[in-house]
């Protein structure tokens, strides 16, 4: 048997390893626990119970792990010298693993130089580890663990993430590792796919081609996914005369309730009223993401400067004033978890404004956008006298003598004022949003939990879109392959309601610098 010892933060954040009352399920787990055994050391207990009283979603995650703990203690009997020799251990009917709750054996101190302080909770963790180690392997006083065998010393794990605890418990030597739940390559939303030329040019000419005809051509492609974008070039690299990329013609979408793919039908409801079209084949695939009334749920992806929330916002912002939607809601990410927003000044609108910024400025960028193409396409000389017209401003224009940023940013708000609103993502939580259009930003700094909670919030006749870039976590314990962004692509995959839409790193359109900094990082990980 091995023993694998939580550590707090993975008790907090993967709640589904306790059982509560129905089947536990693990297959994707980076651990193997069949017939093994789960320790919770009594300082996570301690954690647990501090943070129990806050009005976030850690308390509310460690108010669950105590519930699930106390439950599994009930008519328990058992001797603390039963609990320090190992022999009393939890075996619950929903799992095939093992539990035991342990407290700290301070008799280990005497044997090890390791003695951390009562107030050292990590310290009291590892503590606990090679008390269990030492237990495990019947070891005796003046033992070093570092000169015992890797086959022995295997048989107990800590399980953590925070790389600070993993680097002392190694020290220690005891084997630790990161804990996490193994997700398979990622699901894109698009495939980017060499066709032969006759399909191509067949897909040119007609509306749709069906699925059958796609796998007698391609049988060896992967099964297609509801909503699956399929960007097509022709095996030979010719195109036809006449065709243009820029009309994304070479674009399809499978529809699964028909079984085909079909033509991207939506681009002109995007901006169109402004000129303002998709300027590549993500932000093509993300416009009839938006703009299709089919599909309730968008999950965007990719690295800053491909305009994800820039689209998003505008598109939130036309929408509710077309009545599509009653209004729009913005639900910012708080990655560190702290919801302190009581400490910050005004009421909760102005508390909220630094996190909400971003869709604010990109409501300024799209009347400053409105304003020069406006001006552009309306000053011109007229003919015999070479005097230059006046353009005419539209009514939603303020007309008094500021300067162009300040009327923009003036009108910015007043678009705010009219049509969005904002919540923390703790007060989330309970709410729903029927008739709303919910932007969901920066999801990859959101917990698993945070995660699931939010996207359960959606409502009748609504819209929800969720965006993010997996190379900029800034939360603590998340990581690219185990974040909110993440779960969300994968639990929300198939559905024939959702889109997935992801950015190329050489879609980025905001700066030439930008798409240095983004091809540069990608070098710089990869050495």
């Amino acid at each position: 048997m091995r023993y694998f010892v939580l550590d707090t933060n993975v008790a907090i954040d993967y709640l589904g390893l306790l059982p509560n009352g129905s089947p536990v399920t693990l297959e994707k787990s980076s651990v193997d626990l069949t017939g093994n055994c789960l320790v919770i050391p009594m300082a996570v207990v301690k954690e647990l119970d501090r943070f129990k009283t806050e009005q976030s979603d850690r308390g509310r995650s460690a108010r669950e792990v105590l519930r699930r703990l106390d439950s599994l203690t009930q008519d328990r009997n058992d001797s603390a010298e039963d609990i320090l020799n190992l022999k009393a251990l939890i075996r619950p009917k929903t799992c095939d693993y093992s539990i035991l709750i342990m407290p700290v054996d301070y008799r280990i101190s005497e044997k090890i130089h390791f003695k951390p302080s009562k107030d050292d909770m990590d310290g009291q963790i590892i503590l606990t580890a090679l008390s269990v180690l030492y237990t495990a392997n019947g070891l005796t006083d003046g033992v070093d663990v570092q000169s015992i065998r890797n086959s022995d010393r295997e048989k107990v794990v800590l399980l953590s993430n925070d790389r600070g605890v993993l680097v002392r418990a190694r020290t220690e030597g005891l084997v630790a590792m990161h804990f996490r739940y193994k997700i398979p390559s990622p699901y894109t939303g698009r495939r980017d796919i060499d066709v032969p030329d006759d399909l191509f040019e067949r897909f040119l000419k007609v509306e749709k081609i069906t699925k059958d005809e796609w796998c007698r051509t391609l049988p060896n492609e992967p099964p297609l996914v509801a909503n699956e974008f399929l960007i097509m070039r022709p095996e030979s690299g010719i195109y036809p005369d006449g065709y243009t990329r820029e009309s994304f013609q070479h674009i399809g979408r499978f529809y699964e309730a028909t079984g085909e793919i079909l033509h991207l039908k939506h681009l002109d409801g995007s901006f169109s009223s402004e000129k303002i079209k998709p300027r590549n084949e993500g932000q093509a695939i993300f416009a009839e993401a938006l703009n299709d009334p089919s599909i309730t749920a968008v999950i965007c992806t990719g690295p800053a400067g491909t305009g994800k929330t820039f689209m998003s916002t505008v598109y939130a912002l036309e929408a509710c004033q077309k009545g599509k939607y009653d209004c729009a809601t913005v639900i910012p990410c708080d990655p560190d978890n702290s919801d302190k927003l009581g400490a910050l000044p005004g009421d909760l609108d102005a508390k909220m404004d630094p996190s909400v910024r971003p869709h604010k400025n990109a409501i300024e960028n799209y009347l400053l956008m409105k304003e020069k193409r406006f001006a552009a396409s309306n000053a011109h000389v007229s003919e015999g006298d070479g005097s230059t017209t006046k353009p005419k401003r539209s009514k939603s224009v303020n007309t008094e003598k500021k300067p162009l940023i300040k009327r923009v940013q003036d009108e910015a708000e007043q678009h705010w004022e009219n049509w969005f609103r904002n919540h923390p993502v703790y007060l989330a939580r309970g709410l729903s949003f029927p008739g709303q259009i919910v932007l969901y930003d920066e999801f990859q700094d959101q917990s698993l939990e945070q995660a699931n909670t939010l996207i359960t919030r959606k409502g009748e006749n609504s819209k929800m879109v969720i965006t993010g870039d997996i190379e900029q976590i800034h939360a603590k314990y998340l990581d690219r392959d185990n974040n909110g962004l993440v779960y969300a692509r994968e639990i929300l995959k198939g559905s024939p309601e959702v889109a997935q839409v992801t950015f190329t790193p050489n879609e980025v359109v905001r700066d030439s610098l930008v798409q240095f900094v983004i091809d540069r990082r990608s070098e710089y990980y990869a050495s």
